[in-house]
């Protein structure tokens, strides 16, 4: 967030090449919107990334509905990625459908609440019916809504059970079940502190606090947003190559 003006921006994408050892990532984002900085500065920036040859994919993370809006329209080349925090306790249906009415992929981080999903008694319900894990139901239902997650684990049988996602259905009333445990207070990931101008996601980029990235709101005349590169995960690569699950990713087509 601290390298969005346009100098700033290609240098910091060099220094992250030079530390990756490659001459290019595959997705290259925008990632936590910086208030001081209005989006025109900086998604030429990285637009001219990708035109370098820099990066096959660009896209934001962490922009809600106005900010999208923004981005798109100022974005001379196509984003194909809106990366955001998503799982059962955090509600994105309508950020979801913004991201899909632009053809955009849906990347879900922190898709197991970092956690907090392993004690819920619904979703350990369905798990046990199903002889899952928590974790996996609560994979297979952000991948039923066409969304990519990217789960983390440094154990190796974590990481085989979090693929093991794409053999089995939940079912109607299972995945009402689970979108039903979302909470006011389900987010967990907040930049508060790690952003020098310190704000909240829910009212980023809005004239009107409160509000969540679910939400469109009216743009501010000094939105923004920060930097973050990395190589894209497997899943969200063929996301971007293939589509997710039938949702296309050509620039501006809708998803379904």
């Amino acid at each position: 967030h601290e390298s969005l003006r346009p100098a700033n921006f290609a240098r910091s994408v060099d220094e992250s090449l030079a530390a990756l050892k490659v001459d290019y990532v595959d997705l290259l984002l925008v990632h936590w919107p910086n208030p001081q900085i209005d989006v025109a500065e900086y998604m030429p920036a990285l637009a001219k990334a990708k035109r370098e040859g820099l990066a096959r994919h660009i896209g934001v993370a962490n922009f809600n509905i106005a900010l999208l809006e923004q981005a798109i329209a100022l974005c001379p080349e196509p984003l194909v990625v809106l990366q955001a925090e998503y799982h059962p306790y955090l509600d994105q249906s309508k950020l979801l459908a913004a991201a899909c009415r632009h053809g955009l992929v849906f990347v879900a981080y922190c898709p197991l609440g970092r956690g907090r999903l392993f004690g819920d008694p619904v979703l350990a319900d369905i798990a046990q019916a199903r002889g899952r894990s928590i974790a996996q139901i609560a994979l297979r239902w952000l991948l039923q809504q066409n969304v990519a997650a990217i789960p983390f684990s440094s154990k190796p049988e974590r990481i085989a059970e979090n693929f093991n996602v794409f053999d089995f259905t939940l079912s109607e009333a299972e995945m009402s079940r689970t979108s039903a445990l979302k909470r006011a207070d389900g987010r967990v990931a907040n930049p508060v502190g790690g952003v020098s101008a310190g704000f909240a996601p829910q009212n980023v980029g809005n004239c009107r606090p409160g509000l969540d990235s679910n939400q469109a709101g009216r743009p501010c005349t000094a939105s923004a947003s920060p930097l973050r590169h990395r190589a894209a995960a497997s899943n969200t690569e063929r996301a971007l190559t293939h589509g997710y699950n039938g949702c296309r990713t050509s620039p501006r087509r809708s998803c379904g």
